[in-house]
């Protein structure tokens, strides 16, 4: 990995360890992450059992909404703080401390992967290399992120920047904005079958199968 990358995974962690007491508040209680939450789980049915592993899961509040469906999930971050908050809210949750370029997981042994405004840090097609490695045949992934069209068409590129995270990383050249399609793409190139791609506001959910 370069130095650029590097540098780029500590600021991750740096800046998410630090949010990590106040973030769970705020996705939690916030009228477009609650909608945004169910609009995901309605793009996903994973049978009672399924192992569901949450990329990027901060505060794991997308993966434990599927912890009532009888699911085993399993949380995913870089962050260490963000994985503790998750613990407190759910003591029974697998957390796993990791890179999702990187993945600790065994090969074919989960069944749903999903994962929520995380993939504008990494490089995209690694992504779904080890995403692809770790999902059983015939097992989902689901994609979300901004869309940069849309983002560009709702002219939010100066509010994004208002955010110390989003700006830091934007003006470093470290994080990428996706379109629905370049992703699309991306998967259908990777040998992926792209099922479904839904919009939420600024949003694109993907849904893919491999």
């Amino acid at each position: 990995m370069s130095e650029r990358g590097i540098a780029g995974k500590r600021l991750i962690i740096r800046s998410y360890s630090e949010k990590a007491p106040n973030y769970t508040t705020f996705v939690d209680t916030h009228p477009g992450f609650r909608e945004l939450r169910e609009k995901i789980k309605g793009m996903l049915s994973p049978s009672s059992g399924a192992r569901v592993l949450d990329l990027g899961a901060g505060t794991c509040h997308h993966g434990l909404s599927f912890s009532t469906h009888g699911c085993e999930v399993l949380c995913l971050d870089i962050s260490k703080e963000m994985l503790k908050t998750a613990q407190q809210k759910a003591a029974d949750v697998h957390v796993i401390v990791g890179d999702i370029e990187k993945l600790p997981i065994k090969d074919k042994s989960v069944d749903v992967a999903i994962c929520v405004n995380a993939l504008r840090y990494v490089d995209a097609k690694v992504f779904i290399e080890e995403t692809k490695r770790v999902l059983k045949p015939g097992g989902e992934m689901l994609l979300v992120d901004g869309d940069k069209d849309r983002v560009r068409a709702a002219r939010l590129n100066k509010t994004i920047k208002k955010h110390e995270l989003e700006r830091m990383f934007l003006e470093k050249g470290l994080a990428r904005v996706y379109s629905c399609e370049e992703l699309k793409d991306l998967l259908e190139s990777h040998g992926c079958l792209v099922e479904a791609t839904e919009h939420f506001r600024i949003y694109f959910l993907l849904k893919a199968s491999v």
